[in-house]
């Protein structure tokens, strides 16, 4: 019979091998080690068990908080808000975002998300327009998002882009605009909905 003891031995050396974050970045060489010559699908194989992975990991660290606070989350009683990377064909975002609004929405969690694109998806997940990087357009959207969803309990700031390019190749523009949605966002979206969530001794922060 199995026990306790040896259940979390596997899922401790799971969590430390194959489910640790950076098990991803060997997938390419150990597959062009199998003869694996496509790099390019290699990549993206890659790419996905990454996004799984995080998902994974997002979803179960909130179990487990939820654990530690003391009871289990009541899922009903949360408004969960995930910025960014919800709209991949415009984007090229991971979809990331996506993947976590639409993984919460089919267990009929109330999910909103913020993007400077709107959601594609055919599952009940609430989409504001909002770059996240101008303060008052984040004020704008969650003084909606109070009246019509309700106060946000759960923030997952996963809003980002990349250029693709060297700090030596990128022009100060773009240096900018990275610095704006990748850490700015996070200041503003925190200065906007952490007040409430200390006011109210409840909610959780997400950081991607």
């Amino acid at each position: 019979m199995v026990n306790r003891r040896s259940i979390d031995f596997v899922l401790h050396m799971l969590d430390v091998t194959v489910l640790h974050v950076s098990f991803p970045f060997f997938l390419i060489p150990c597959l062009k080690l199998y003869k694996f010559t496509n790099e390019d699908l290699a990549f993206v194989i890659a790419a996905i068990y990454a996004v799984v992975l995080f998902v994974i990991k997002i979803l179960y660290g909130l179990h487990k908080r939820s654990q530690r606070l003391g009871g289990k989350i009541d899922w009903e009683e949360e408004v969960v808000l995930i910025t960014g990377g919800v709209n991949t064909e415009s984007t090229g975002a991971s979809g990331l975002g996506l993947l976590l609004a639409e993984s919460l929405a089919i267990r009929h969690i109330s999910v909103v998300v913020l993007d400077i694109q709107p959601v594609k998806t055919a599952l009940d997940i609430e989409s504001y327009i909002c770059d996240v990087s101008n303060p008052e357009d984040i004020a704008r959207v969650a003084k909606e998002i109070r009246e019509e969803v309700g106060e946000p309990t759960i923030l997952i700031n996963n809003a980002g882009i990349v250029n693709g390019k060297s700090i030596l190749e990128s022009s100060p523009e773009e240096i900018k605009r990275t610095m704006d949605v990748n850490f700015l966002g996070q200041v503003f979206t925190l200065k906007e909905f952490l007040p409430d969530m200390i006011k109210n001794n409840h909610g959780h922060i997400v950081r991607i």
